[in-house]
């Protein structure tokens, strides 16, 4: 999914016919490829990956209060 987007915004930068565009698809494209980027977008997902059984169990109605608190503390430990 990575690629294709880069892709596409340097299609933007090199072939756009609006000069704002291009210049939104330039800074678009060197924030996608820096460092930081990256690494926030792989941390925000191991974060939701890991609340995301804890999540999915809150919003139930039948909600199982002692199977909660385990995964509350089965996240704390894993974050």
């Amino acid at each position: 999914m990575f690629a294709p987007i880069i892709d596409v915004l340097d299609v933007i930068v090199s072939h756009g016919n609006y000069s704002p565009n291009r210049v939104a698809a330039q800074s678009a494209l060197d924030a996608l490829q820096m460092f930081e980027f990256t690494f926030l977008l792989h941390l925000i997902k191991l974060v939701l990956g890991i609340t995301n059984a804890l999540s999915q169990v809150l919003q139930r109605r039948d909600q199982d209060i002692v199977n909660a608190i385990s995964l509350l503390i089965t996240a704390k430990r894993q974050l």
